[in-house]
């Protein structure tokens, strides 16, 4: 009976010691985790912006980058302003949405005139390797560059490639084989770009 009662009591305080260990363990994974993914949010924005003298550069020397060139306007949720030496340069923001398979998180970086894109960064999404998760690539994204977010009564959106042999300001080619994940990017654009414009309204940027 004795020997029953003192194994028990050594699986009570096994499992209390295991508990404890992997409640500091997940507390701890918990706060890397969050500051890996707040890290990829600031290259990100970096990155999308064209904001010089970011390469080779550690954690701390990047959220000072970010800390001293890019602001966030209160009344403007999920809006990135970029300045030198107190002068407009770029402004980014949030192209965030349900993609194919799971939630798919972009910025849209804009010139001063606010039309004229600057970049386009799709920074985290898990569409199909070799399909739709060609979003995510240098070669898809650099299609934006100076392209416009809207035009006449038409914004900025991705059309199946082969369709039209020129594409107009507000036009960037798919990727084959891709078709619902391109779908899907093309309503992330859409409401990305009416909810910058709309918190633009009454602004001086």
């Amino acid at each position: 009976m004795k020997e029953t009662v003192k194994t028990w009591l050594f699986l009570l305080v096994l499992s209390l010691i295991v508990s404890v260990t992997l409640t500091a363990v997940s507390a701890g994974l918990k706060g890397r985790i969050e500051q890996n993914l707040r890290m990829v949010k600031v290259r990100s924005v970096l990155e999308v912006l064209n904001v010089p003298d970011r390469d080779g550069k550690t954690d701390a020397q990047l959220l000072a980058l970010y800390d001293a060139k890019v602001t966030t306007p209160a009344d403007m949720q999920g809006v990135y302003v970029y300045q030198e030496n107190g002068q407009l340069e770029a402004i980014a923001f949030d192209a965030v949405g349900k993609g194919l398979w799971d939630t798919i998180k972009g910025l849209i970086a804009v010139e001063r005139d606010g039309q004229t894109i600057r970049g386009v960064r799709f920074y985290e999404q898990v569409e199909t390797p070799g399909l739709g998760g060609e979003i995510g690539t240098p070669a898809f994204e650099r299609q934006f560059v100076g392209k416009k977010i809207a035009a006449a009564d038409h914004v900025l959106q991705i059309i199946k490639p082969g369709v039209k042999p020129v594409l107009s300001d507000t036009e960037v080619h798919g990727i084959t084989g891709a078709t619902l994940t391109c779908d899907a990017v093309n309503i992330i654009l859409k409401q990305a770009i009416e909810r910058f414009q709309q918190s633009r309204k009454g602004q001086s940027l």
